[in-house]
Order: C-alpha cells, then sequence, then structure tokens
C-alpha cells in the first residue's frame, strides 16, 4: 500500500471493521479483507465511492468519514461487494449484476445503484460547494467557460475567427459567496 492508501483497520473505527469481517465471513472471501486499500478523496463529491478492484482499492469521498455508522456501512457493503464480484467471477460481470446484487442482499443490505440518502447527499453537496472555480469570460462577447482551474490556454472561438486574439479573463469564484 502507498502513504495515501490504508487498511480497513487503520479507515474505520472497530465496529465498522467488525462488521465488515462479518460480510467476508459470509462471502468466504476471509482473506481479502487484510488486503483491501482504503484512500479518502477531497475531489470527489459527484460519487461517495469507487471500487478499483484490479488493484483492490476502494477510493471514498472525504466527506464519508463524517457521515454515521449505518451510512457509511451501506457505502462499502457496495464497494466492497464489487471487489468481491471481481474476485470470484472476474471482470466480464456486469458492475451492478446480479453477482454484485446477490452479495449485497446476502449481508442483509439493499443493492441499490444510485445513494438517494439525503445525509449523504448532504456531505457531498457540502463539499461541492467549498470547492473554489474559476470564471473564464471573453472580454469582447461576454461568453463564458467554467472549470475547477485556470485554463489559460482557452480562447474564445467567436471573437478569435474574427481576427481577436480570443483571450479570456480569469476570475476566481468564491465559493461561500454562491451559497446566498
Amino acid at each position: 500500500m502507498s502513504r495515501a492508501t490504508r487498511s480497513l483497520l487503520q479507515s474505520f473505527d472497530a465496529d465498522v471493521t467488525d462488521e465488515v469481517r462479518r460480510w467476508f465471513d459470509i462471502w468466504q472471501c476471509e482473506g481479502l479483507f487484510d488486503r483491501v486499500a482504503v484512500r479518502f478523496s477531497a475531489r470527489m463529491f459527484r460519487s461517495v465511492g469507487r471500487c478499483y478492484p484490479a488493484d483492490r482499492e476502494l477510493v471514498l469521498a472525504s466527506a464519508v468519514q463524517a457521515l454515521e455508522r449505518a451510512d457509511v456501512l451501506d457505502i462499502l457493503c457496495h464497494e466492497l461487494a464489487h471487489l468481491v464480484a471481481f474476485e470470484r467471477f472476474g471482470r466480464l460481470i456486469r458492475p451492478h449484476g446480479h453477482e454484485w446484487r446477490a452479495l449485497v442482499q446476502a449481508t442483509g443490505h439493499t443493492a441499490s445503484v444510485r445513494c438517494d440518502n439525503p445525509m449523504v447527499i448532504a456531505a457531498l453537496d457540502h463539499v461541492r460547494r467549498r470547492r473554489r472555480h474559476f470564471l473564464h469570460v471573453c472580454p469582447h462577447c461576454r461568453a463564458e467557460r467554467v472549470a475547477a482551474k485556470r485554463v489559460t490556454r482557452w480562447r474564445c472561438g467567436a471573437c478569435y475567427e474574427l481576427g481577436g486574439d480570443g483571450r479570456l479573463q480569469i476570475i476566481e469564484v468564491d465559493p461561500a459567496a454562491d451559497r446566498g
């Protein structure tokens, strides 16, 4: 494991890891528990987790760390079932196919593809609002583009075609001001 990744034991409290161990017993994959790497990402705000089964790695949104135990367990069950499905059936199965669904349901969790939990959505939304972004504006025609970083190579296509240099002004937008 790299410095940025940690084991399940290092990433979660004992009550969470005890429950996860129980799942691995149910799935009959006890040895896999110690080989799972977990990484938290502050850049994730559209999804709560991703599984990279070939690397045996879970990447979870940093917001997951602030969630209630039940929500964390739902997310972990979803992502770890991807890993176990890959280990057991290979890469030719569908990501949310019947193999994955059976693994999730065997633990007593609901096999849902989308997260509709308001607490999880609110935690991700909080991260999304904190992210700074940059508005790229054409000083001539006022065309706009938004990006998470400054993109100095962007040009206004319409103004460039008319013979201008097409350079855009870059304005950092304060995310706190967006909250109203």
